[in-house]
């Protein structure tokens, strides 16, 4: 509440904030009007046996176009309900200039193919550019897709199975990601692939007619 109040008066109406995955903390944080957006979770890296449902490999620069077709599914999927995010109709050359960037960067792309077309995507980053609940020095799965009529058919487990024996194989002892709590397909997923929830993202929005100092 004390630090609410002067960013109020200076016009401030959103707030993110990244919480341990403490229950009394998520309640405290509910009673103060926070909703619950984003979850985060880990798992050891620990090498898995692929599923023999997809291929996974992992893409080189010649693929880009294909990663940027994947990636604009994700993007499309999250204007659908019940997230209802913002409509973003990236163009497709921004998209692979994108992920041009961050396949130079060192970004890992695992691509997924079934009945021999390229069906799913998976990105392994190595630095956040924003905030995240991992931990520090370790790889974390950033956007991921898989096309609408290949879903249910183990392309998705393939590439997670794939990015935690990557992330073993190199070294590391976690991997982590990130999803919408209101995405019905990424929530399951995830928990069902094995990653504990770690924190949460919650948000509050004030009203713009709201007396200031009553967030």
């Amino acid at each position: 509440m004390d630090l609410a109040a002067p960013l109020i008066a200076d016009g401030v109406r959103c707030y993110y904030l990244l919480h341990a995955a403490l229950p009394r903390l998520s309640e405290a944080l509910s009673n103060l009007g926070f909703g619950r957006r984003s979850s985060y979770g880990i798992q050891p890296a620990v090498p898995r046996r692929g599923s023999s449902a997809a291929a996974v490999r992992i893409a080189g620069a010649g693929d880009l176009e294909t990663i940027a077709r994947l990636a604009l599914v994700e993007i499309q999927h999250r204007s659908a309900p019940p997230m209802f995010a913002p409509r973003q109709d990236q163009p497709l050359t921004d998209l692979i200039a994108e992920h041009r960037a961050l396949h130079e960067g060192g970004v890992v792309h695992l691509l997924a193919t079934l009945d021999g077309h390229d069906a799913g995507l998976l990105t392994i980053e190595l630095t956040s550019p924003v905030p995240r609940l991992c931990p520090d020095g370790q790889p974390y799965i950033g956007p991921t897709a898989t096309l609408p009529g290949a879903r249910g058919q183990g392309v998705g487990h393939a590439l997670a199975d794939a990015a935690l024996t990557w992330a073993h194989g190199h070294d590391y002892q976690w991997i982590s990601v990130d999803f919408d709590t209101a995405n019905r397909l990424s929530r399951p997923f995830w928990l069902h692939a094995g990653f504990r929830p770690a924190g949460y993202g919650v948000l509050r929005l004030i009203d713009g007619a709201a007396p200031t100092g009553q967030p």
